[in-house]
Formats: structure tokens, C-alpha cells, sequence
């Protein structure tokens, strides 16, 4: 049971190194010298296949060790990879120096995870460490062996003078030691009778009794321990695949949601660009049926205000799964210092109007 361990991380997107939106999780689990994971993300956009890396922090980098590729199939990869724990990859580093995972995509997508709670700088993300580092590896090394070796000679010059001060010592102890040796004969005699008597008067029957007493078995207290142990394991086993099922149940219904959304309402196409996957024109009455835990925000009087301006709203859902409401109007500092007290601090362009007039757009706010 010392090399178990079981644990579920979140993985992110990195925009241009810079942590983003929550993109799906893995389930490590280590046992018995095979490491076990299971990786899971969504909303892949047009990636169809991945490298998935193994992070090990040394000397100020993040080197990556390569544990497989991935195919995606409909934006979704899930994969599971196994490896030897004690040589992941095929690598000489074991799993407890593994941090994290990388994950990088053949069109320019990259996740991430790190377990050990320290920020990711990709920057210093390598396949392969410098030359200069493993020149400084190899330097330290030497200095280590010379160290060694001088330690060695100095402890060889202190054991040859501490055995001629030995030789020394001796030599004037000798007539000392014969002096003493006929009277320690003596009392060793002496307390050697004594101790045949002592043994002779314990009976055989006490002796046996003092031997059953210190004979006290351990193994039911062992076992009591290796079972709790193992209901421990169990437990959390259950725990992580509940979380597992939960996790993938609310995608499943935010997808069916969505599907539902789209059926109902008028679709619309405002932006240029791919963020959004799909739109819909909205009122506040429907944002307040849609989203129930949001209720209040039908009430926001920005949103009323543009609402009553445009004669309606946007609910857009992203690539990257995010749901979003765009409230309609025009870009200015006053009205964007405005529009960030009530909750809407981005702005995003609709597609070209007429010359002259001012930009038009959509103030958006997050929903999830």
C-alpha cells in the first residue's frame, strides 16, 4: 500500500501561457508499480489529435516527458494511458516527481494541470533540458566525487594517527591491564558461582510462565489495521468515481439545455469572427425561465436599459462551453465604466454597420 495514491485534478486552457477557462479533469491512480490515467476534455475546437506530457520541475525548468498521443473524436478527447510508475514514459523519473500534465495540440491548442499547487510558467516548458544544464549537472557531480575523495583521504590520515596513538597507549596500559587481571579473575569467579546458584533456585514452572507473558500476539491487531485500511481505499475509490459521474451528468444536461435553447428560440449571427457557436435572441422574461439560479439578473438595469433600447438580448454559448448574455448597445469610456459596475465589463463588436456611425456591439457578462 506505500506507492497508493488516488486523486482527481482540473485541467485548464492556456492562452499565450495565461491560465483561462476550466476544460476538463484527469483521474491519476497509482498502485502496485502501475500508474494509471484518465484524461478528459471538452470543447476541443478543430484539434483532432494531441500530445500529452508528463511534467518534471527541474533546475528552473518544466521538462516534459511524453506519455502518449491522443485521437479527438466530435471535440472530445478521453484517453487512458498506463505506464511503469517508477519510469514513467520510459523515463528515469518516477512518478512522485511528476507535477502536472501538458497537453498540446497539433493546431496550436495547450492545456494543462498541475498537482503540486505551483504556478505553471509554460515558457519554460522542453522536451529536452539545455546543454548547459546538464554541463552544470555533470560539473556538480564531479565536485561531489572530489569532495568524497577528500573527505575519504582526510578520515584515512585521522584512522593511521589514531591507530599509532592507540599502538602508543597500549604499550603504557600493558602493565596496568596484568596488575588488575588477577583480581578481575577473581571477582568474575566469583559473581559466575553466584549466578549458577540464583538459576538453580528459580523453578522451571515460573520460567515458563514469564516466557508465555512476553509472547503476545500482534497479528488481530494487524489485520484490524490492514482492514480499516482498505475500507479507507474503497471509500475513496467510490467517492472519485461518484464525482466522475456527477462531473459528466451536468455535461450532459447543460448539452441537453442547449439543444433545447436552440429549438426554441430565433438564432442569430452578430459577430464575425468563431467564438460563439451559436446564438439566440432573447428577452428578460426568457432569461429568468432559462437560467433560474440567475433570476435577479432579469432585473439588472443595465440589461433593462438596453433591452428597452434594441428590443432584445443575446445568450451565446462558446467554443470553449461558456454561457454568455449580451446586452446590445455602443461603445464609449463613459457608458464601459457604466456597463462594468452592472457586471457586463466586455464589449465584443457586432459585424460592420454603416461609415460613420459608432461601433456596435454586445456587453457581455459570464454566465458559467
Amino acid at each position: 500500500m506505500t506507492d497508493y495514491s488516488r486523486f482527481i485534478a482540473y485541467i485548464y486552457e492556456y492562452v499565450n501561457g495565461i491560465k483561462q477557462y476550466n476544460a476538463g479533469f484527469t483521474k491519476v491512480e497509482v498502485r502496485n508499480g502501475i500508474c494509471k490515467i484518465q484524461l478528459v476534455i471538452k470543447n476541443t475546437g478543430r484539434e483532432s489529435k494531441v500530445k500529452i506530457y508528463g511534467l518534471v520541475r527541474t533546475q528552473g525548468w518544466l521538462l516534459g516527458i511524453l506519455l502518449g498521443e491522443g485521437q479527438i473524436q466530435r471535440q472530445r478527447l478521453d484517453v487512458r494511458i498506463v505506464t511503469d510508475s517508477q519510469k514513467v514514459g520510459g523515463s528515469e523519473y518516477p512518478f512522485q516527481k511528476i507535477t502536472g500534465l501538458f497537453i498540446q495540440g497539433t493546431e496550436g491548442r495547450t492545456y494543462a494541470t498541475a498537482w503540486d499547487e505551483e504556478p505553471l510558467l509554460l515558457e519554460k516548458f522542453v522536451t529536452e533540458l539545455p546543454e548547459e544544464v546538464h554541463a552544470k549537472t555533470s560539473k556538480e557531480e564531479t565536485v561531489q566525487d572530489e569532495d568524497v575523495q577528500t573527505e575519504h583521504q582526510e578520515m584515512k590520515v585521522q584512522i593511521i594517527t589514531s591507530q599509532e596513538t592507540e599502538i602508543e597507549t597500549e604499550k603504557t596500559e600493558t602493565k596496568e591491564t596484568e596488575t588488575k587481571e588477577t583480581e578481575e579473575e577473581k571477582t568474575e569467579a566469583e559473581k559466575t558461582e553466584m549466578q549458577v546458584q540464583m538459576t538453580e533456585i528459580v523453578p522451571e514452572e515460573n520460567r515458563d510462565e514469564e516466557t508465555e507473558m512476553t509472547e503476545i500476539p500482534h497479528e488481530p491487531e494487524m489485520a484490524q489495521e490492514v482492514e480499516r485500511r482498505e475500507e479507507q481505499i474503497e471509500d475513496s475509490q467510490r467517492t472519485d468515481e461518484e464525482e466522475i459521474e456527477n462531473v459528466q451528468k451536468t455535461e450532459n444536461l447543460m448539452e441537453e439545455r442547449w439543444q433545447k435553447i436552440l429549438d426554441s428560440y430565433s438564432r442569430v449571427d452578430p459577430f464575425e469572427d468563431q467564438e460563439f457557436t451559436a446564438c439566440v435572441q432573447i428577452s428578460p422574461g426568457d432569461l429568468a425561465t432559462i437560467w433560474q439560479k440567475e433570476w435577479r439578473l432579469a432585473r439588472n438595469s443595465f440589461l433593462l436599459h438596453g433591452y428597452y433600447n434594441y428590443r432584445h438580448l443575446i445568450l451565446g454559448r462558446t467554443g470553449d462551453g461558456r454561457w454568455i448574455v449580451g446586452v446590445p448597445g455602443v461603445y464609449e469610456r463613459q457608458e464601459h465604466f457604466v456597463a462594468s459596475r452592472f457586471g457586463f465589463a466586455g464589449f465584443k463588436p457586432a459585424k460592420q454597420g454603416k461609415e460613420g456611425e459608432r461601433p456596435f456591439g454586445y456587453w457581455c457578462r459570464v454566465l458559467c
